[in-house]
């Protein structure tokens, strides 16, 4: 089944339609056009009315809510902008840095592969095979990168693959000085790793900012976890009563496993919708849905990103616990 669906899909790379074409890593580094796989308009749409189909049969109350409170996309805390560069641009360095990095590798798997300096070293050439031809099987079949975690096959490859890459940069290079060689692969490694690490937004701005380095941006708002949020969680799991759902996005679900309260069996909704809202339901609200104005989703294609419904919740519900950082409503 799995290989069928791979083979069914892969021609859907190649479709112009985006919103019919399969989403394959390909797509993440073509430097030569801009590649719309991701459709979050689309996206919240579709996920919208799904949810009117399963929690209403009523037209006209669909219609109510979606007029009283709209739902719209949103963005994470950001620092402001400090200067004319726009995150677009940096973005085509990476994708630039990743595919000159992705030859070198290629050069450099090749070389070892076939040269007779390696002749006698079986079981490396095994592990560069594998992992290679994982890395090419995987960028090839949108349905295979979907299904398994393709950033950690990713990461789990360049363990072996690194040498490769300096190997590759050796033999694409090698009728130029030794020196040289050594000071370009030493710049490109040191503009490599400062991309990586997205050490550049913080002097551009922007929100596409790791929380190692400031609290803000999106990795701090999605991942971040409060006391305060643990404290209300505890508060909750002690009072609730034991059946009723609890309503919360998918990455406050996250946080509230860490209340030594938590209870396993705890059944939860991750549909954060006026529509999908019960009126036995408990909402339990974290630090970004509160001070953002922001909650999560994976739907579709991607990470939706969407309004929180504090004006559906403060008109609807009763708050009955809040510490700044986090609410809960009932």
């Amino acid at each position: 089944m799995f290989g069928k669906q791979s083979i069914k899909n892969y021609h859907a790379i190649f479709i112009d339609d985006v919103y019919t074409r399969g989403h394959s890593p390909l797509e993440y580094i073509n430097v030569f056009t801009q590649t719309a796989y991701f459709n979050p308009i689309k996206d919240l749409t579709d996920y919208s009315e799904n949810l009117s189909d399963k929690y209403s049969d009523n037209l006209e109350d669909k219609m109510a809510l979606s007029k009283a409170y709209p739902i719209n996309l949103a963005q994470t805390s950001q620092l402001p902008y400090k200067n004319n560069f726009t995150i677009f641009s940096f973005n085509k360095i990476e994708q630039i840095m990743l595919l000159i990095s992705g030859i070198f590798i290629i050069f450099g798997c090749f070389y070892v592969l076939f040269s007779k300096k390696f002749r006698e070293e079986k079981l490396f050439k095994i592990i560069l095979f594998v992992s290679l031809f994982s890395l090419i099987l995987i960028s090839f079949l949108p349905f295979l990168s979907t299904s398994y975690n393709y950033q950690r096959l990713y990461q789990q490859a360049l363990i072996p693959l690194a040498i490769c890459s300096i190997l590759g940069f050796s033999v694409i290079t090698k009728k130029i000085n030794l020196n040289i060689i050594f000071i370009t692969f030493a710049l490109f490694l040191m503009i490599y790793l400062l991309l990586f690490i997205r050490v550049e937004y913080e002097f551009i701005g922007g929100n596409n900012i790791q929380l190692r380095f400031e609290n803000v941006g999106k990795d701090y708002d999605l991942n971040y976890v409060t006391f305060n949020e643990i404290s209300s969680a505890n508060w909750l799991f002690t009072h609730k009563y034991q059946k009723i759902p609890i309503v919360l996005d998918v990455f406050a679900k996250f946080k509230i496993y860490q209340a030594s309260e938590f209870i396993l069996d705890t059944s939860i909704k991750s549909d954060v919708l006026p529509i999908s809202i019960e009126k036995k339901d408990y909402v339990y609200a974290s630090r970004s849905n509160i001070l953002q104005g922001i909650t999560f989703k994976y739907y579709g294609s991607g990470l939706l990103i969407y309004n929180f419904p504090i004006k559906f919740l403060n008109d609807n519900k009763n708050k009955i616990y809040n510490n700044v950082n986090s609410a809960i409503f009932k």
